[in-house]
């Protein structure tokens, strides 16, 4: 098969015999010593270095980790990997001249060089329409960068905003920051307690275990156990006064526990900002009933200080993202709202009737809003590898085979198995609700100027009866694949099926929690499930 030498910082694979090695494997064992190391995420295939060095070593662009690799090495030029490409049979390559080649090897070399000096700063300045501005590190000392090395987060960028970045020289000697990386800091739940709210007297849940955040919570129970209505109350909760004055109209003056004359909620939870500094809030919201015996409400926002707890007036809502999904989750075509706000992106857990966002139109508006700023010789490039990404999601998140994959063509989605394409509307419901509120969610994500890359979307989600349409395998494998899709987001989820539950089996006890709900008739009481006796208690 050939062999190939990369001479990187002093490490050296020559002569690998790569014949047996995957793609993915053989990139990372040839980064591995030099640094590479997302914070996010162990995979690397995802990391704008790792695509560069596809580009170096002419790898077909179907990356496919069992394709195999064509000839590497050329004895006669001092540059590893530059030779004559050799065209594969089924695969679609990149014809380059030999002067292009040359550019795309002598590009990244340095950048691979400094990138093991990752340094964090905060944008000092920035002007979106030139599209450059500055970084300043904890020395004080202010980097220029611009918008096209930003790997990702490139729609966030605000001043204030922290980021990672790696320094370079440009040819006119000057130093500027490459592979700017946008740092998200979420807002995770840690504890919800609920007083004389319709069907919950007294309710408490607790999220986090020593000192560890639950991020997959799944809710159990039969119907009329609670399950829709406390979703509903978390989103009351987390909104602002504002967005949650027009949610309070859906429970049609029914908020209140009957008897009483309020009720308040308590949402308590934290932003990591970085492993050694975490900032503990409370968000308090209080329902009563105005003279003519209307449920009003009012909020009132706290920050834990040395245990102590001091109010505030103004709470870091760019930090608290939250999309929510009732058990319909209808097709639709959904008017394209302009930005994110937490009564529409959870609009469907309060209206049956409320549609999601049509999935094309969806997936076209992230494409469209993510390649606006590039030239266009390089936005056909830019869509081709987002649509990629997202095919290899969606792949993953439905369990399709090896023959099978999704493709957004002209006519909308095709479902595409083996060289049979049908529409993608005729496929299950399964397929059509998952698809649909996945993409809902990736929109959103854009509307709120955060990540598009699944490893470092952080945020809530909260989902009604998820087994909706799926199979039972499907149930089975569900929630891993969704942990494994969205590592950073805390998941609420609600489900009737065991199975459903039964997936949270590979996951960690700090990270998963199942909470089985049950109506007493005075108030709604939770269970903490073991794994291990589930399907008995259940059953």
């Amino acid at each position: 098969m050939g062999s190939v030498v990369i001479n990187i910082n002093k490490i050296q694979l020559k002569n690998k015999n790569i014949d047996n090695l995957s793609k993915i494997n053989f990139l990372q064992k040839g980064f591995c010593k030099i640094g590479i190391n997302n914070i996010y995420s162990n995979d690397l295939s995802k990391h704008q270095h790792i695509k560069k060095l596809r580009e170096v070593l002419w790898l077909p662009k179907n990356i496919s980790a069992k394709t195999n690799y064509p000839k590497l090495d050329d004895n006669d030029l001092f540059i590893p990997g530059y030779l004559d490409f050799l065209s594969m049979k089924g695969s679609e390559v990149e014809i380059l001249n030999p002067k292009t080649r040359l550019s795309i090897l002598q590009k990244p070399w340095k950048e691979w060089f400094t990138y093991q000096n990752k340094q964090a700063g905060k944008i000092v300045t920035f002007d979106n329409d030139k599209g450059y501005g500055f970084i300043k590190k904890s020395d004080g000392k202010d980097t220029f960068f611009h918008i096209d090395n930003v790997s990702y987060g490139v729609n966030s960028l605000t001043v204030g905003a922290k980021v990672l970045f790696s320094k370079s020289n440009t040819p006119e000697g000057k130093q500027e920051a490459i592979n700017v990386e946008l740092i998200p800091t979420p807002f995770y739940i840690t504890k919800m307690r609920f007083l004389n709210i319709q069907g919950f007297k007294d309710f408490v849940l607790n999220f986090s275990e020593n000192s560890s955040i639950n991020k997959m919570i799944l809710l159990l129970g039969n119907n009329s156990s609670g399950k829709t209505s406390l979703l509903k109350n978390v989103v009351l909760g987390l909104a602002n006064e504002t967005e949650a004055s027009k949610m309070l109209s859906s429970f049609n003056g029914m908020c209140i526990k009957r008897g009483e004359s309020k009720a308040t909620i308590y949402i308590d939870g934290v932003i990591k900002r970085s492993i050694s500094n975490s900032e503990f809030y409370v968000i308090k919201t209080e329902i009563f009933k105005d003279n003519d015996s209307k449920e009003k409400l009012k909020k009132e926002y706290y920050r834990i200080i040395n245990k102590r707890k001091e109010t505030i007036n103004e709470f870091p809502w760019q930090d608290l993202f939250t999309c929510g999904y009732g058990s319909k989750r209808i097709l639709g075509d959904r008017t394209p709202y302009d930005d994110y706000n937490i009564s529409d992106s959870t609009s469907t857990l309060f209206d049956y009737s409320k549609e999601l966002l049509s999935p094309e139109l969806g997936l076209r508006r992230i494409i469209a809003h993510e390649t606006k700023h590039l030239d266009r010789d390089k936005k056909d490039k830019a869509e081709y590898e987002l649509l990629l990404r997202f095919q290899k999601i969606l792949t993953e998140l439905l369990m399709l085979s090896k023959e099978e994959h999704i493709e957004l063509t002209e006519k909308g989605f095709e479902f595409v198995k083996s060289d049979e394409r049908t529409s993608f509307k005729f496929q299950g419901d399964g397929y059509i609700s998952t698809t649909s509120w996945i993409l809902d969610f990736f929109t959103w994500n854009m509307l709120a100027g955060r990540s598009l890359y699944s490893d470092m979307i952080a945020g809530i989600v909260l989902i009604d009866e998820i087994e909706q349409h799926l199979h039972p395998k499907w149930q089975l494998h569900i929630v891993q694949l969704l942990q494994k899709q969205f590592p950073r987001v805390q998941f609420i989820i609600t489900t009737h099926s065991p199975l459903c539950a039964v997936s949270t089996s590979d996951l960690s006890d700090q990270n998963a929690k199942i909470v089985k709900l049950s109506d007493s008739g005075k108030g709604i009481l939770t269970e903490n499930i073991n794994i291990s006796f589930l399907l008995l208690i259940i059953l």
